[in-house]
């Protein structure tokens, strides 16, 4: 593994192999010089980010200790108004829990994941908000899954405190909130292990961004258009930028703001619903030790997995748990802005709940007491190759040379490993090449869906 990342207040140039990023400022700043035919009341950026969710808030937050104010990052701000009548784009980070944990069977997630997690503490500490509750996570399969025992593997390499239980009496004795089948194996992870409130996890990144000099805009972006040796960005509220480069991290929404062929970039968007199971004072005391948990269900007819978080507030006030799942089969709702807005304004799914209820209240958790049921709809974004696409997406250009840059496609494991997402992307766009010397660059190659092929600039000097 390699040694452990920056703390949250280091400099870019700390994480870079001595480079400086300062080299880049001059030429970012005259980025006025090397467009043409832009619009003479635009504003100017050396860099622009485009998303304010996990990934590019810690993006702007690297991004501003390079450039400072020379630096901006645009998002809609979350909606005060119901889903069913807002107009604007939508996101999932607008949440209170989502599992943190190294134990992956890929080790190019469980790197992902150690390395943000190691930078929690730090983080926490420089923004003043806490956003990370190690409680402990649980990964439970049926004895001799391979993908258990790859995943206990996998993050042993990483350096994660954690215990395998392959005997159904010591898991029940251990974990009473839980009910276990027999033949039912688990890892418990520890350490930093456990969850993290993703609403506060963007605050805490977007203070230290806004601490460097990072302008925040809260608008959604229309139009990325490349001129020049530059990009123009629009916002709905008419506002233009002008910048050197802009970096694309709006999640679902991404395809359809890149210019060119990046527009088909292959991604797809499954919809998924999530269970709020609302608990009263004296259960939520009782579960008050209870770990996150990843549950497989290979025989379970409509669901492949479940993940849950124990009960926590939420800003209405309400204190629950929050239960979410894979289905062996979902809907694609991803082929256009129209079909997500649809998705997010639909409620969730009915049928998804019903399943969700009954494997937490009749096989997990049967003595669970609970005061109410809903649900809320979610999305999880897939890429061709299952990790994150961070990548230049500029045509025939280069790093070196590209001025549209993209990280995104979190496929239901970036939440935790927002950080370090973020942190390659933004030492990426400032070097223009590839920033890590022990993760291959090939793991987040840009995949095109028209095409049928791996087109990256990678390859490229």
């Amino acid at each position: 593994m390699a040694p452990p990342p920056p703390p949250a207040t280091a400099t870019m140039a700390a994480a870079t192999d001595h480079d400086d990023p300062h080299d880049e400022r001059s030429s970012a700043l005259s980025s006025t010089r090397l467009l043409v035919a832009t619009p003479s009341h635009a504003q100017r950026s050396s860099v622009v980010v485009v998303g304010l969710g996990l990934i590019g808030s810690a993006a702007i937050r690297y991004l501003s200790a390079a450039f400072g104010s020379s630096v901006l990052a645009i998002g809609p701000p979350e909606p005060s108004v119901s889903w069913e009548t807002y107009s604007g784009p939508f996101s999932s980070h607008y949440d209170q829990g989502r599992l943190a944990r190294i134990a992956d069977p890929d080790p190019v997630w469980a790197a992902l994941a150690a390395r943000s997690m190691a930078r929690y503490r730090a983080l926490e500490q420089a923004s003043g908000i806490r956003f990370h509750e190690p409680v402990g996570s649980i990964r439970v399969s049926p004895l001799h899954d391979n993908s258990l025992y790859r995943s206990f593997e996998v993050a042993r390499r990483h350096g994660a405190e954690q215990e395998l239980f392959e005997f159904h009496d010591m898991l029940q004795d251990r974990f009473p909130c839980f009910q276990f089948q027999t033949g039912d194996a688990a890892i418990m992870e520890r350490g930093e292990a456990g969850f993290i409130n993703p609403r506060n996890l963007v605050a805490a990144q977007l203070a230290m961004a806004e601490k460097n000099g990072a302008r925040i805009v809260r608008e959604s972006v229309t139009e990325i258009v490349p001129m020049g040796s530059g990009v123009c960005i629009s916002t709905d509220k008419g506002r233009s930028v002008l910048a050197r480069k802009v970096l694309v991290c709006a999640g679902s929404y991404s395809k359809f703001l890149l210019p060119g062929d990046a527009k088909h970039l292959d991604m797809t968007t499954h919809a998924r619903t999530v269970l709020l199971a609302e608990v009263d004072a004296r259960e939520a005391v009782r579960l008050r030790d209870m770990p996150t948990f990843i549950w497989h269900l290979p025989k379970n007819p409509y669901l492949n997995w479940v993940y849950g978080c124990p009960p926590v507030e939420y800003p209405d006030g309400r204190v629950a748990m929050k239960v979410g799942g894979t289905a062996w089969k979902a809907a694609d709702v991803g082929n256009s802005v129209e079909d997500l807005s649809a998705w997010f304004k639909s409620g969730g799914d009915e049928v998804e709940q019903k399943v969700l209820e009954e494997v937490l209240l009749q096989q997990l958790m049967p003595g669970l007491r609970t005061l109410s049921l809903s649900r809320k709809p979610c999305v999880v974004s897939f890429t061709a190759h299952g990790r994150p696409y961070i990548d230049a997406v500029d045509g025939d250009r280069c790093l070196s040379t590209a001025r549209v840059f993209v990280a995104t496609g979190g496929c239901g494991a970036a939440a935790k490993s927002s950080d370090e997402i973020g942190r390659l992307a933004a030492l990426m766009v400032v070097h223009g090449r590839w920033p890590s010397s022990d993760m291959d660059s090939s793991a987040f190659r840009a995949v095109y869906a028209r095409k049928g092929k791996t087109q990256s600039s990678f390859s490229s000097p």
